[in-house]
């Protein structure tokens, strides 16, 4: 008997299975990258948005004054946040009072941020344990500010502000970049503990 020379039914068969399941294949592989792009997409949008919320933080900090003349604000500030007088303030220019806390919204601990005058603004969510230390020229850590041991500092010498409960940690550290009498450096106490009970 002759054979022809195509496929036969059977060889024809077995090549579109043997395709169809590389096609999948490649399907599933292709729809998995994807998946993944699109969560490092959103851990990226993340990670900006808290380099943001940081840097407005520190600017917010480098710029603090003490009290001017005409200006009955003072610098104050406890666990929970603080309010002073600052030449960096986030959308205003010139000097304006600030504050940033950490408030309720929707039974979720968020940080916000407001500008005297303005409503508060919603930067992030924190963790139920976050919250702000105080500095002083000596390098110890206080949960409030202004300390009674310190009574001649208007201003503390850094803002820190913690929250252990994310993911990866929040810790940030902003100096204090004006001020009467303040000193060109910290000297940290070997007794610097950034605890909830400081």
């Amino acid at each position: 008997m002759r054979r022809s020379k195509g496929l036969s039914l059977l060889e024809a068969l077995v090549s579109l299975v043997i395709v169809a399941l590389i096609a999948t294949l490649l399907v599933q592989s292709l729809l998995q990258i994807l998946a993944i792009r699109e969560r490092i997409l959103r851990v990226e949008a993340m990670s900006r948005e808290t380099m943001l919320v940081e840097a407005w933080f520190r600017d917010s900090v480098i710029g603090l004054v003490a009290e001017m003349p005409g200006n009955p604000q003072r610098f104050a500030g406890d666990a929970e946040g603080w309010s002073g007088w600052s030449s960096m303030a986030l959308m205003a220019s010139g000097q304006r009072g600030i504050s940033w806390r950490i408030v309720e919204q929707d039974g979720e601990p968020v940080l916000a941020f407001a500008v005297e005058g303005q409503s508060p603004r919603t930067l992030r969510r924190v963790g139920p344990g976050a919250r702000f230390h105080y500095i002083d020229a000596a390098g110890s850590a206080h949960d409030r500010w202004p300390v009674e041991a310190v009574p001649q500092e208007a201003l503390p010498r850094a803002v820190i502000f913690v929250d252990d409960e994310t993911p990866s940690g929040t810790y940030w550290f902003a100096h204090v970049g004006a001020g009467p009498g303040l000193p060109q450096s910290i000297r940290f106490s070997e007794d610097v503990r950034l605890e909830p009970g400081i």
